[in-house]
């Protein structure tokens, strides 16, 4: 009975032991040095990464998300561009690269999202960029306007930073700026007035132009109501009050 208690209590340790190990690594984020850190892994976030280090930088990518390629991997395969000429560099070498996939010359301008995966990882993978996903960022530490830190966390697991990158540049590639926002750069939620930046065809135009274009307006004069004009009967689908 001596010996079995003895044994017991040795597993209850080591059992202890363990789980101090695991909850302590939590709280001890793992830190990352690189040259450039890139967040967001869509299609504009893994070519930068591709471009910096063909350039010779050692590249960090972190993706918010668990999703490489953003929308052009994600079903949207039919490149919306009036004029294909002014598409050149890396963007071009996309396309080159999806027609080899499918055993064209030449680009191809349609694709399903599984090939645009594939030429993204290539890129990926000849870059030799290191890519951390499920990385959200949760705080910056700057010198003057210049990040030198950034601390990201995983969903589900708190405020807490998992891992902290220490970069010479930063580069927000994501679809929603967060990374500029934590990072005190100014924007607009939704749309600015026109004066602001003394544009004229910004936003929403007046119905004679919407006439004269025919196409890519919005009408005017569309009830966000169920009903029009009746606030009591709910808002249409998708749509949201902002305050």
């Amino acid at each position: 009975m001596k010996y079995r208690s003895i044994a017991l209590l040795i597993l209850l340790l080591n059992f202890l032991g363990v789980a101090n190990t695991e909850a302590g690594s939590i709280f001890r984020p793992q830190v990352y040095t690189a040259d450039i850190c890139v967040y967001g892994g869509t299609a504009a976030g893994v070519i930068a990464a591709y471009t910096a280090a063909r350039c010779g930088n050692t590249v960090l990518l972190l993706e918010p998300g668990n999703w490489i390629g953003g929308l052009t991997t994600g079903g949207l395969g039919q490149t919306d561009a009036g004029i294909k000429e002014a598409i050149t560099g890396f963007s071009r070498q996309f396309y080159q690269r999806v027609a080899q996939k499918y055993q064209k010359e030449g680009v191809q301008w349609t694709f399903e999202p599984r090939v645009a995966s594939d030429v993204m990882n290539d890129f990926i993978r000849e870059g030799k960029i290191k890519v951390l996903m499920q990385m959200q960022v949760a705080a910056l530490t700057r010198k003057g306007t210049v990040i030198t830190e950034a601390r990201f966390s995983l969903p589900g697991r708190g405020t807490k930073p998992q891992i902290i990158v220490r970069a010479k540049q930063f580069l927000d590639c994501t679809y929603e700026g967060d990374l500029m926002a934590k990072a005190g750069v100014s924007y607009f939620m939704g749309r600015e007035d026109n004066a602001v930046y003394s544009e004229t065809l910004n936003g929403f135009q007046l119905p004679e132009y919407h006439n004269r274009s025919g196409y890519h307006q919005f009408p005017d004069g569309i009830s966000p109501y169920r009903i029009p004009g009746d606030a009591q009967s709910g808002l249409r689908q998708w749509l949201l009050l902002w305050p």
